[in-house]
């Protein structure tokens, strides 16, 4: 899960860059907006998983 957190913090980050959004095709800030969400979900059903279990 703490890599999960910290590749979704990475890309966050780099999607709040401007210089990068401005720079960067569309293309691969959709692909890193996809990448966030992929994350996020994985994340939260490892989540839940997790809780089941305690």
């Amino acid at each position: 899960m703490a890599k999960l957190e910290a590749e979704i913090n990475t890309v966050q980050a780099k999607l709040s860059n401007e210089s990068f959004v401005a720079r960067a095709p569309v293309v691969v800030v959709e692909q890193e907006k996809e990448r966030v969400a992929g994350f996020s979900a994985t994340l939260s059903k490892m989540q839940e998983s997790f809780a089941k279990l305690g």
